[in-house]
Order: structure tokens, then sequence, then C-alpha cells
């Protein structure tokens, strides 16, 4: 939910407005999210079991993580 807040003499709160649709993954286990560096984006994680029919990357069950990415990218495509 969002809600806009107004501060100055007095304070106003405007009203509740969903921000964002679908199921997403939801645990006990501290923050199920996370907001980028430019403060425009949130990274949630959906959960493939209910996950949206129209949704092209329903029930993918894996991610892929690459560390050191820049220095395979080197290694394949050497710089002149």
């Amino acid at each position: 939910m969002g809600v806009t807040i107004e501060t100055g003499p007095s304070l106003t709160v405007g009203n509740p407005e969903r921000v964002f649709e679908g199921q997403y993954y939801f645990s006990d286990f501290g923050r199920q999210y996370d907001v980028a560096p430019d403060g425009q984006r949130f990274l949630m994680l959906k959960n493939a079991a209910i996950a949206d029919t129209d949704d092209p990357f329903a029930g993918l069950t894996q991610i892929v993580v690459v560390q050191n990415w820049f220095e395979k990218l080197k290694a394949r495509v050497p710089v002149p």
C-alpha cells in the first residue's frame, strides 16, 4: 500500500492505494523485497505455485547468479 503524506502546520495523510497486484512470495524470515538504489523500483519474488498465467516467467523454479561475470567476459572476448 502507498499513502501520500504531507507535513506542514498539520499532518495530512491521504487514502491508502494498492501499489502491486498479484501474489508474491512471503516468509516470516525478514524482508522479502528490496528497493533499487534509485528508489524507483522494487525487486520481489513471485510465488510460482500461484503465479498469474499471463506471466511468461510463471513456473520458473531457479535463478542463475553469475559472479565475477566481467572477468569471465574479458577472458572470452579479449580487448585489443
